[in-house]
């Protein structure tokens, strides 16, 4: 109970910051902001937007979806993730996914003294000992050079990733899928992803 209070805590302040840094966002961090059309059999059918910004606190990293397909009904997902780190590693992290206004993935990742404590949306809470210095998040605006695994905000734990050729990369998820990512001086440009709904493309503007 201890431990799940300390989440809480720790990212009710977090929100704090964010929203503060949100409306303070200066003309120079405009760059880092990067803006993806969402691609379904051809139809575009969402965004994404991926911001990443240095802070007094540390270096934020936003990322906001909105996707609606038709699959025999409209589907409306909506998508909202923060990360927070400092010298190199993740601090604090929280990922909301909202599907027809019901809300079906609620993590949260707050750094302990002995690791990392995650807790999903039922309440459930893992460690992690090992340090956390790569997150989906960070795909968006480092190019996963040398490294093999990356944490996931979704999946609330590590997966696997490689090269499979120039500035190309898959990331094999928990459930199975992969994920493909391309680079083009050292941002991501496209994501091939595989989705409950399908084949989707992520494609830089």
């Amino acid at each position: 109970m201890i431990i799940k209070q300390t989440i809480k805590n720790g990212w009710k302040k977090l929100a704090v910051m964010v929203f503060i840094f949100s409306i303070t966002f200066t003309a120079a961090d405009a760059q880092n902001e990067r803006m993806y059309d969402v691609i379904r059999k051809g139809d575009n059918v969402g965004t994404l937007k991926a911001t990443f910004t240095n802070t007094p606190l540390g270096q934020f990293f936003y990322i906001e979806s909105k996707i609606k397909v038709w699959v025999v009904i409209n589907i409306k997902i909506v998508y909202n993730q923060t990360n927070l780190y400092k010298d190199g590693l993740l601090q604090k992290a929280a990922l909301i996914r909202t599907v027809n206004g019901s809300t079906k993935v609620n993590n949260n990742i707050l750094k302990h003294p002995l690791g990392y404590v995650c807790m999903n949306i039922d309440g459930d809470t893992t460690m992690v000992k090992d340090e956390i210095r790569h997150t989906i998040a960070t795909l968006y605006f480092r190019e996963p050079l040398n490294i093999n695994r990356v944490y996931s905000e979704n999946f609330l734990s590590f997966l696997a990733i490689k090269s499979t050729g120039p500035h190309t990369y898959e990331l094999t998820l928990a459930d199975g899928k992969k994920n493909y990512y391309t680079y083009a001086n050292g941002l991501c440009t496209k994501v091939q992803a595989e989705t409950d709904h399908g084949t989707v493309y992520l494609v830089a503007r």
